[in-house]
């Protein structure tokens, strides 16, 4: 019994500290998917840090600015969360429905982060309030 559990232990303990394929990773620019890529060049130039995170099933890339902006992106390089912290989210990667109900419903306020998935859009305000668009780009809540 005691050596199944000095097995078990000196095999957690391997897995714990061992270099995994499937785990985070330093890389720079050019190692990023050609969307991503352009997307940085024209909106967000000079990354501090890029890292890509390799997970069993699906792998992303996080990269980090100077400002602390932060943008994500998945697998083929599409973005999936742009947080600008109190900057403007560029209004060329914002759904043109999304930004054109912002501007009629919030004119003093803009958008600093944006994040979608499969099911819609999610988007902070300057103003601090949290909106999600399902996606069609109808408005599913308003949360402040």
């Amino acid at each position: 019994m005691k050596r199944t559990s000095f097995l078990l232990l000196a095999l957690t303990f391997v897995l714990q500290t061992s270099a995994w394929p499937w785990s985070d990773k330093v890389i720079t620019s050019d190692q990023l998917p050609r969307t991503a890529r352009a997307v940085l060049k024209k909106h967000f130039p000079n990354p501090v840090l890029i890292k890509h995170d390799r997970e069993v099933m699906y792998s992303t890339y996080d990269v980090v600015f100077a400002n602390g902006n932060t943008v994500e992106f998945d697998s083929s390089g599409n973005w999936t969360k742009i947080d600008c912290q109190r900057e403007r989210v560029p209004e060329a990667l914002i759904p043109k429905a999304i930004l054109a109900t912002v501007r009629q419903r919030w004119p003093l306020a803009h958008i600093v982060q944006i994040e979608r998935d499969r099911f819609g859009y999610d988007i902070e305000l300057s103003n601090g309030l949290d909106i999600e668009f399902d996606k069609q780009f109808k408005i599913r809540e308003v949360d402040d």
